[in-house]
């Protein structure tokens, strides 16, 4: 039995055009894994008292930025409470403002009646009583990003295997 090899010398690989295809193909998967991210963190973002039109969750966002050969996909928010309801909050820690818990009790409908005196308390002095409770007792995070994260490995594999795939693929195409 005789057995036979040829190389052939043509290709991305011998032309000087792999690390463009690899660039390119990465890219590719990298955008596709922070959109899909993105959409996954927004699913379990609380609405808050503007829904989905404002608040935290209409600045959560998903870029993807090249530094030099690196390519680096982040999704984050633009709010400075974000990292709050993410982590949450622990006890013993200063209350939090009182104007915006007041918009979320209005917005929620929620009322408390004085139980001495039978008159609805005011949204401000529900919203003392909310912050005075948070800073003293705090609260658990959502852990919207973590989650999303987590729950979604698989996807993010299966993107960036298929990157791998389509990487292979067209280093090996002869274009000649």
């Amino acid at each position: 039995m005789e057995l036979k090899a040829t190389v052939s010398m043509k290709g991305a690989i011998f032309d000087g055009k792999a690390p463009e295809i690899i660039r390119k193909d990465l890219l590719s998967a990298m955008y596709e894994a922070t959109r899909m991210l993105e959409r996954k963190v927004k699913l379990k973002t609380p609405k808050g008292v503007f829904g989905s039109e404002a608040g935290l969750y209409k600045t959560i966002y998903g870029e993807v930025v090249q530094h030099g050969t690196a390519v680096v996909g982040n999704v984050g928010h633009g709010m400075k409470y974000g990292d709050v309801i993410e982590y949450g909050r622990s006890p013993g820690k200063k209350p939090p403002p009182i104007a915006p818990l007041q918009r979320w009790i209005e917005f929620k409908g929620i009322t408390i009646t004085d139980k001495k005196t039978g008159k609805a308390l005011s949204s401000r002095t529900i919203a003392f009583m909310f912050s005075r409770s948070i800073g003293k007792k705090g609260f658990p995070g959502v852990h919207m990003f973590e989650n999303a994260f987590v729950e979604n490995q698989g996807k993010l594999t299966e993107i960036f295997d298929r990157a791998g795939f389509d990487i292979a693929f067209h280093l090996s195409e002869d274009k000649s």
